[in-house]
């Protein structure tokens, strides 16, 4: 992981350490997955707080990255007590922060528990 864009770094500690309230999100963060697409950071929030079972304190190996100017992708596997899942990801950055993320991946049939 050490030769990944520091704010991406930060991103996945934060996934593998469970402490999703400092992600470097921005206000306007858009998230587009296979589950659909997410508009803002509250939202995002609100969805990793109620799903935070499935999403923290997984592992991440074998990086790939490639980049040009704000733009990154990552390809990795992602380890969990369920099992390892291949998962590319496009990031646009702003500042020091996530703007937007395109995430790639198939899960099968599962589904997120959206707030009320």
């Amino acid at each position: 992981m050490n030769q990944l864009h520091p704010v991406l770094k930060k991103w996945f500690l934060i996934w593998q350490n469970g402490n999703f309230e400092d992600i470097p999100i921005s206000k306007d963060f858009k998230h587009t997955s296979p589950f659909g697409v997410i508009d803002s950071a509250a939202e995002y929030l609100e969805i990793v707080h109620s799903n935070k079972e499935a999403f923290l304190n997984h592992k991440f190996e074998n990086f790939e990255q490639i980049s040009e100017g704000n733009k990154v992708c990552i390809r990795y596997n992602q380890i969990s007590e369920k099992g390892t899942m291949r998962v590319c990801e496009w990031y646009i950055l702003q500042d020091d922060l996530i703007k937007e993320v395109y995430s790639y991946y198939n899960i099968g049939n599962a589904s997120l528990v959206k707030p009320n």
